[in-house]
């Protein structure tokens, strides 16, 4: 699987549990690979398909295209692992990481969250 496939793939899961998600063009994305909405909420997602732990730049990413989307949510979905410094900003920003396993228990607890809101 390539980077854009990966892209398709993270918006194929979420859109399997009910939102409307549909991946980025390539370029120009402002950080942001997926972008998907359910309800009110809007979530967006950077996918990083690596073979090394993802770090701090897939988390500034996200945080800028949150911002730039106007999104309640962002995460960053990969195939690998974090770096504790990627971990620590995250934390501090409010970005989720995940697994691309986890997405759709994400997704499901995210949706029932922003229901009970």
């Amino acid at each position: 699987m390539d980077p854009i496939a990966y892209e398709r793939y993270c918006a194929e899961r979420l859109r399997a549990c009910g939102w409307d998600a549909h991946a980025t063009p390539p370029g120009g994305d402002q950080g942001a690979d997926v972008i998907a909405t359910r309800g009110r909420t809007r979530l967006v997602v950077q996918c990083k398909l690596y073979r090394n732990a993802v770090g701090n730049e897939a988390v500034q990413q996200i945080s800028a295209a949150r911002l730039h989307y106007q999104a309640d949510v962002a995460a960053v979905v990969s195939n690998s692992d974090y770096t504790t410094s990627a971990r620590q900003l995250a934390q501090s920003n409010h970005v989720a990481l995940l697994h691309h396993d986890e997405l759709p228990a994400f997704a499901a607890q995210l949706a029932r969250a922003r229901k009970k809101a």
